[in-house]
């Protein structure tokens, strides 16, 4: 008697499956289960339209989603033949370290960056650094910081000491109501010779600056200063603090998928606003935006309303970058936006004292090509503005100390 030929599909299943039996066949499901997920999971993430299931899930970081798959790839160990295993693990590994920003957290310490960067910065502020880059251009390296104060907990004086230590150029701060920031640097005596503006959103700054009216978002979301940053030289910074729509409505004793779809609505038109603001001043000069905008850095809507600058962490981050909540960071909604043509030597979330959000910590260039400046000098000790009366103290840490400690 002939003896009868596998079919087609019993040959698939066989370069497949370790074994053609039942308890392998079982086994095999929930590791193809798992590696659909993979796909689905990063398609998600990467949607390029927020609709209803991409809202429902933006909170949600991606590590949860990917570790919850992973009992299933864990699953086919026994019955899926070894390539098709390092197949599905790699497809994992790589969708984790796309959708995390793993590769961060991965690098080395930037010390070699950070010196370079703290010597340009000295000799910049010295006068005896021009800026110019290779590729052309003056720059102006700046020490940036963003920080959500959480409703003002974050101006205890050691948490307002802690982030005058960092010796920025420019503080964004969030939550923050202006009278208590300034009794509590007048008591602390921190940020001596600086400039300070602000209600919700407040600005610290080195240059004098000048509250301007934004286009489209309220004050108390997205507040405009011009900064003179040098002779010629004005910088559009921009500090935001969008609202909690998508964030509130996933908690499960909350959400609903009506309140999904409102909560969406409202952050696309936000973050369109926001994009309109950019587009206005970026016309006039350079633009820094910085502040906590309330859905993960993956938000589809978001990407497009930041397009036109670029993302200090995503660009060149060192650690892990999360930034709430501030005892166990799982979401990076704190950023700090620069120019596209802007070198950024470092960038890093920073653990600070009293607030539930991770201050943001950047080292950038920024190029100062178009401009109107010839060259990037710095004023070390700017003149009163009459608009805001800057707290006027005489000191401050030089970076060429900070460079020798380092």
């Amino acid at each position: 008697m002939a003896e009868e030929r596998p079919t087609r599909a019993e040959n698939a299943r066989g370069r497949f499956l370790r074994r053609r039996t039942w308890p392998c066949r079982l086994l095999a499901l929930p590791f193809l289960v798992a590696c659909v997920g993979i796909a689905v999971v990063a398609g998600i993430y990467r949607w390029p339209t927020a609709n209803l299931l991409v809202s429902t899930l933006a909170p949600v970081p991606p590590l949860v989603c990917l570790f919850a798959l992973l009992p299933g790839l864990c699953a086919g160990i026994p019955a899926v033949r070894r390539v098709w295993l390092v197949l599905g693990f790699a497809a994992w590994l790589g969708a984790v370290v796309a959708l995390e920003e793993c590769l961060q957290w991965l690098k080395p310490f930037p010390g070699r960056a950070r010196r370079e960067f703290a010597l340009k910065r000295a000799r910049h502020e010295q006068g005896l650094d021009s800026g110019a880059w290779a590729e052309g251009g003056p720059t102006l390296p700046l020490r940036l910081v963003s920080w959500n104060l959480h409703h003002d907990r974050g101006l205890s004086d050691l948490g307002i000491e802690q982030v005058a230590g960092l010796d920025p150029d420019l503080l964004f701060l969030q939550e923050c109501e202006a009278g208590a920031l300034r009794d509590t640097l007048m008591r602390t005596g921190c940020f001596r010779g600086y400039f300070v503006d602000g209600s919700e959103n407040s600005i610290v700054s080195r240059f004098p600056l000048v509250r301007v009216p934004n286009a489209k978002l309220p004050a108390w979301r997205g507040t405009v200063w011009a900064v003179e940053a040098a002779p010629g030289v004005t910088l559009y910074c921009i500090n935001v603090h969008m609202g909690r729509y998508l964030l509130t409505p996933n908690l499960l004793r909350h959400w609903r998928p009506g309140q999904v779809r409102m909560a969406a609505a409202s952050t696309r038109m936000r973050l369109g606003d926001l994009a309109a603001d950019i587009l206005l001043w970026q016309r006039r000069g350079p633009v820094i935006l910085a502040g906590d905008f309330n859905v993960p850095a993956h938000y589809p809507d978001l990407r497009r309303a930041t397009g036109s600058l670029k993302d200090c962490f995503a660009a060149n981050g060192y650690g892990w970058g999360k930034t709430v909540r501030a005892d166990l960071p799982v979401l990076r909604i704190d950023m700090i936006f620069v120019p596209l043509g802007a070198r950024v030597y470092y960038t890093a979330a920073v653990t600070g004292q009293g607030s539930d959000h991770r201050m943001v910590l950047a080292e950038v260039a920024i190029p100062l090509a178009g401009t109107g400046a010839a060259t990037a000098e710095r004023r070390s000790a700017p003149a009163p503005s009459s608009l805001h009366g800057p707290l006027q103290w005489a000191g401050l840490l030089s970076d060429c100390q900070a460079l020798a400690a380092w």
